[in-house]
C-alpha cells in the first residue's frame, strides 16, 4: 500500500510540473510579443534578400551561357 501512494505522489507531481510548464503566458506584455511575431511572420521580406537571388551573367560559366543562348 504504501508503494502506491509514493506512485500516486509521483505521478501527481508530474502531472502538476508539467501543466504549470506548457500553460500558455496570459499577461498583457506575452500578448503583445505573440501578436508582433506573428506580424513579422506575415510580413513581406526585404527588397534586398529578393535581389540576392537573381543570378548575375558573372555567376554562370561559359556552358550555362551557351545553353540558355540556344533556348
Amino acid at each position: 500500500m504504501p508503494f502506491l501512494l509514493v506512485a500516486l505522489v509521483v505521478v501527481v507531481v508530474g502531472v502538476v510540473v508539467l501543466v504549470f510548464r506548457n500553460r500558455e503566458p496570459r499577461s498583457m506584455e506575452s500578448g503583445i510579443d505573440a501578436y508582433e511575431r506573428q506580424r513579422e511572420a506575415l510580413r513581406p521580406p526585404e527588397r534586398d534578400s529578393l535581389d540576392d537571388n537573381v543570378l548575375d551573367e558573372d555567376d554562370l560559366d561559359e556552358d550555362d551561357l551557351d545553353e540558355m543562348r540556344d533556348r
